[in-house]
């Protein structure tokens, strides 16, 4: 007697998502490299100042992780990029999948790196502050201007940030396997609008948009509202790319 199992389409995600975190370990494993270097570059802080009287020598270091951050992001959105790759998307026949189920579980993975990303980019600012205090022989009086919810507000916005990365990576590469010719327009379209073209206000929006929001509340529906567009659009060109072969 045969049997037929129902498998829920949550299942199949779940399962892809769980093989997806073992199997791509590689991508943890290049952020640490890459948050390790930008500890390295922002050792003696991102500001430095001093000050010398006949009583005392005061030296100020400003430590940040913007450093780490800006290299979290570059890292999310080559790695979402990455994704979409042939060898990659091979790997899903493993399973009883489909295009659907494939992408929801890439986008848990990249949004599982995505806090990831956001939580170790801001402790690398407190490994350098650390370090500064391991490697100096000299007393140190850390001050901190943060309160604990500037400072979760931060860690979320660092978070957005990378998963907007990823989701743009993301779509990218969906549109380099679909079609290679208007992968290689866009960049250079954009780049083309800012210096080519002459500045036409367009990334200046962009930057208000999303950067000059007062609004905490208002910036993070903005970022997902993006980001769940983005992801979409990844999916209908991927279903799109399927239906012209």
């Amino acid at each position: 007697m045969m049997s037929f199992n129902n498998i829920s389409l949550s299942s199949i995600v779940w399962k892809q998502y769980q093989y997806k975190q073992k199997s791509y370990v590689g991508m943890y494993m290049s952020l640490m490299v890459l948050q390790l270097i930008a500890i390295l570059i922002s050792i003696e802080g991102t500001l430095y100042t001093g000050e010398t009287t006949d009583v005392f020598t005061l030296n100020m270091h400003h430590y940040s992780a913007d450093v780490a951050f800006f290299f979290t992001v570059i890292w999310g959105g080559i790695s979402a990029t990455l994704l979409t790759t042939k060898g990659y998307w091979v790997e899903n026949f493993m399973f009883v999948t489909n295009r659907l189920s494939n992408h929801l579980a890439n986008i848990m993975l990249l949004t599982t790196v995505s806090i990831v990303g956001g939580i170790t980019a801001l402790l690398t600012k407190y490994v350098n502050v650390v370090m500064h205090y391991m490697l100096r022989d000299e007393p140190i009086i850390q001050i901190s201007t943060l309160e604990s919810s500037e400072l979760i507000a931060g860690v979320l916005a660092m978070i957005l940030y990378i998963l907007f990365a990823c989701a743009i990576g993301y779509v990218y590469g969906i549109i380099l396997q679909w079609n290679r010719f208007i992968a290689i327009v866009i960049p250079v379209l954009l780049v083309g609008l800012n210096f080519g073209l002459g500045y036409i206000g367009l990334y200046a929006t962009m930057y208000d948009f999303y950067l000059q929001e007062t609004s905490f509340l208002l910036f993070i529906i903005k970022v997902l509202v993006t980001i769940t567009g983005l992801f979409g659009l990844a999916i209908v060109l991927s279903n799109r790319k399927e239906e012209l072969k």
